[in-house]
């Protein structure tokens, strides 16, 4: 039976974690080739993010530019759903790989 887990039947959360966990893995081997993945960049800016949140709908924003974003609008920029501030998680694992990347590829930030 050393099948188990390996396809059928629901997943769970913590199946879930390991597969997110699996996809920064990716992205990071990603910046081997010297181009950063996309998911390192705010979906607001545009730009490298330092300090990556998650709203309720996983999606991921540098935290200031969300942030600025709540204080004129109630609501996500991508969904348009009610959003507050209290919505927002720190994305840890992604701000893990975007530092790992800075510093593999000798870059700090500035």
């Amino acid at each position: 039976d050393g099948a188990a887990g390996c396809g059928g039947g629901a997943p769970s959360p913590r199946l879930d974690t390991r597969h997110n966990q699996r996809f920064v893995a990716v992205e990071v081997r990603a910046t081997m080739d010297g181009e950063l993945p996309r998911s390192f960049y705010c979906a607001l800016t545009h730009e490298l993010m330092r300090e990556p949140v998650m709203d309720a709908d996983g999606n991921t924003f540098e935290r200031a530019a969300i942030e600025h974003w709540l204080e004129r609008s109630a609501t996500s920029p991508i969904t348009r759903r009610p959003m507050t501030k209290a919505d927002l998680r720190p994305n840890r694992a992604l701000a893990e790989a975007i530092a790992a990347a800075g510093a593999e590829s000798g870059g700090g930030g500035g």
